[in-house]
């Protein structure tokens, strides 16, 4: 079989793993327990008194879910004269799952939900002391039901094929680009020693970094559905490593590529990436609807990634052009 043919196979095999493995998350996704709701009260309460609100909500699936409860209201600022909620979590029988007390609340609790109905009580109390008229509040509450996947043999499945399917896609398109000759760059052996430096100094930072946000996760300093940031910044910390020790001994642009060329693509997908990140960031936040950091956050990483090479780029271009006044002058 000709290399053009096992390219061509290889580009359908990953396409076939990836679409195969992705309707397979799609089949033991619980679909049907996602889902919002928002309503608002208005709250008048006089020093030491309190009010009850409530909200009901239905689980018809039982499993893990992940409820993001928010309560604001509107015109507080935050003093010692605000009043207080407390958010109650309970089964239809009473029995208390989970609660929560301040003036303001955005709390992403993870809970096991077996199906049936449950209630959210939400206890309005006005302080005692130096209020001697009501205080009036707009409560905005808001709640998010999202059940979590099942971890089973099945996703471990699809989400090994995807990891495979991706491999093999990215391994034969690059193959079939190297073969129309879009790729071949050329890099002495100087370069190439230096390059081999570059990935273990790049492999122990990643490794640092990794070894970091592990004990950031064992330590429970930031929540379990946070940490994962951790986890990206160290992926980016190795990549910067390796890119800024390879510009910076002449061996990460190839003989026959060009810097301005190489640097104007950087600064394309720094760009885009930045573009994508900051629209996310105000479209949706830094967080989705489980708390977790949303993908936006990794446009950003990317942004800063490139504007590091460029500035690597840059100030070796400075010593460049300095080293070369000073033989001149000698």
């Amino acid at each position: 079989m000709s290399k053009k043919a096992m390219n061509i196979l290889g580009i359908v095999i990953g396409l076939t793993l990836i679409l195969s493995c992705v309707l397979m998350l799609n089949s033991v996704d619980p679909k049907g327990l996602e889902w919002s709701s928002t309503w608002n009260h208005s709250i008048s309460l006089q020093s030491g008194k309190s009010k009850v609100t409530e909200g009901n909500f239905t689980i018809d699936k039982s499993g893990d879910y992940t409820l993001h409860l928010t309560w604001k209201p509107e015109g507080a600022d935050g003093g010692e004269k605000e009043i207080v909620t407390r958010c109650t979590l309970m089964e239809e029988q009473g029995r208390e799952l989970y609660s929560s007390e301040s003036v303001e609340g955005d709390i992403f609790p993870e809970v096991h939900l077996e199906a049936g109905n449950y209630h959210l009580n939400f206890k309005h109390t006005a302080p005692e002391a130096g209020l001697q008229q009501e205080i009036t509040r707009n409560m905005a509450f808001g709640l998010h039901v999202h059940g979590e996947m099942p971890f089973n043999a099945t996703v471990v499945c699809a989400l090994f094929g995807l990891i495979l399917g991706g491999v093999i896609l990215v391994l034969a398109l690059i193959a079939m680009v190297k073969q129309k000759g879009y790729m071949r760059q050329k890099y002495d052996e100087r370069q190439e020693l230096e390059q081999g430096r570059g990935f273990r100094y790049a492999f122990f930072a990643g490794l640092v970094s990794t070894g970091v946000a592990l004990m950031v996760d064992l330590m429970g300093i930031v929540p379990a559905r946070k940490v994962s940031v951790f986890y990206a910044v160290g992926i980016f910390i190795g990549i910067s490593v390796y890119v800024v020790y390879c510009i910076w001994h002449d061996c990460y642009i190839a003989l026959n590529e060009k810097r301005r060329g190489l640097m104007i693509f950087l600064v394309g997908i720094g760009v885009l990436n930045l573009f994508l990140g900051i629209m996310g960031v105000r479209a949706d936040g830094y967080f989705d609807g489980n708390g977790r950091y949303s993908v936006c956050i990794l446009n950003l990483m990317c942004a800063a990634m490139c504007l590091v090479a460029i500035v690597a780029m840059l100030l070796r271009i400075v010593t460049e052009a300095r080293s070369t006044a000073e033989e001149d002058e000698e």
